[in-house]
C-alpha cells in the first residue's frame, strides 16, 4: 500500500511540475491534454496556440467536438500573416498534403455572409482558392483550408459532412 501511495504522489508531482507549473513557454494558453499527449503538432503565434490534428478525421461537427474536448476551438484565420504562419508550420512538418476544417461557415442561411462560428464574427479576411466559394451541389456550407495545386494555402467551401482533419486554436479568453 505504501508503494502505491508513493507512486501516486510521484505521478502527481510530475504532473504538477511539467503541466500545471510549466513556465518554459509564454503565458499563452495551451490545453494540458495537448501539452502532454501531442506536443509536436502544436505551435503558437500572436497570442494564439494551435494544434494540428492529423490523426483522426471527422465531419465539421465532430471537428468541433474534438477541439472542445481539448479546451480549444476550431480555427479562425483573421489575417494573411496568420495564414502564412499556419501554412509554414504545415509545410515544415510535412502536414501540407491534407485538408483541415476551419470554423468558417454559412450554415443556416446560404445567402448570409460567411462567418467564423468560433467567434460569431463575419470574415474580415478571406483566402479563397480560385473559383471559390462555389457551393457545389448546393451542399457546401463549411470552410476547409488546404494547399492548392501550386502549393498555396487556400480556402474552399466544402460539404460539412466530409471527413477532414482539423486545426484547433486557443486564445487566452477561450479557456472555458
Amino acid at each position: 500500500m505504501a508503494i502505491k501511495t508513493l507512486l501516486v504522489f510521484f505521478i502527481l508531482t510530475l504532473f504538477y511540475s511539467f503541466v500545471i507549473n510549466d513556465t518554459s513557454e509564454t503565458n499563452e494558453f495551451v490545453s494540458p491534454v495537448l501539452k502532454t499527449r501531442r506536443p509536436f503538432n502544436r505551435f503558437s503565434f500572436s497570442g494564439k496556440s494551435y494544434y494540428v490534428n492529423n490523426v483522426v478525421k471527422g465531419n465539421f461537427f465532430l471537428a468541433w467536438q474534438f477541439c472542445r474536448q481539448q479546451d480549444m476551438h476550431v480555427l479562425s484565420i483573421k489575417s494573411q500573416e496568420e495564414s502564412d504562419k499556419i501554412a509554414a508550420f504545415l509545410r515544415n512538418n510535412d502536414l501540407n498534403k491534407d485538408r483541415y476544417w476551419t470554423s468558417g461557415t454559412n450554415l443556416g442561411d446560404e445567402n448570409a455572409p460567411w462567418m467564423w462560428l468560433s467567434t460569431g464574427k463575419k470574415l474580415s479576411y478571406t483566402n479563397w482558392d480560385s473559383r471559390q466559394p462555389n457551393n457545389l451541389n448546393e451542399t457546401e456550407n463549411c470552410i476547409e483550408a488546404r494547399f492548392s495545386e501550386n502549393n498555396d494555402f487556400k480556402w474552399n467551401d466544402e460539404d460539412c459532412w466530409t471527413e477532414l482533419y482539423v486545426i484547433c486554436e486557443s486564445v487566452p479568453d477561450c479557456k472555458t
